[in-house]
């Protein structure tokens, strides 16, 4: 739904995430697909990837999975924050991820910023910043699935600059 609906941007921010988690949770990359719209890019600390295809977005699905499983995460939680329309069509919003097992954090919980874009009829996620190390569940899962494609522009602080469009 576009701005001017009944949903206000945290609502469709929130379910989007919480939508992915599912995928993740029940192994279902055909619906994991419709959330993103490709190509992504998503951010670190270390470095800048983008997902260009079905392809990548299999490997990092895949690769969070593995991590997942391989460190017994019993919870991917996330929640949003704030979430505002940039356009009709384009939804700024931020997050924090919580990964636990058996209520117990595996790692810090790391702030997240996306850019949502309302394409083919649904929310998708644009793009990602993620204030985390590739030494992190995600930051792995993303670095062994992918190339970096640009330089990293985040730092500890917060990102260092806007998104050009």
């Amino acid at each position: 739904m576009v701005k001017g609906s009944q949903d206000t941007a945290k609502d469709i921010y929130q379910r989007l995430l919480d939508d992915i988690s599912l995928s993740y949770e029940a192994g279902d990359f055909d619906a994991f697909t419709t959330y993103f719209d490709l190509p992504h890019t998503t951010y670190t600390f270390e470095k800048s990837y983008t997902i260009k295809t079905l392809s990548d977005l299999r490997s990092v699905f895949d690769n969070m999975r593995a991590q997942f499983s391989g460190l017994g995460v019993t919870n991917y939680i996330r929640v949003c924050l704030t979430a505002e329309y940039l356009s009709p069509s384009v939804i700024r919003g931020t997050h924090v991820t919580h990964v636990t097992k058996d209520g117990h954090h595996l790692e810090e919980p790391y702030p997240v910023m996306s850019h949502l874009n309302f394409t083919e009829g649904l929310w998708k996620v644009a793009q990602s910043e993620n204030a985390v190390e590739d030494t992190k569940i995600f930051g792995m899962a993303v670095r062994q699935g992918l190339n970096p494609t640009i330089p990293a522009r985040l730092s500890k602080s917060g990102p260092t600059g806007e998104k050009n469009d």
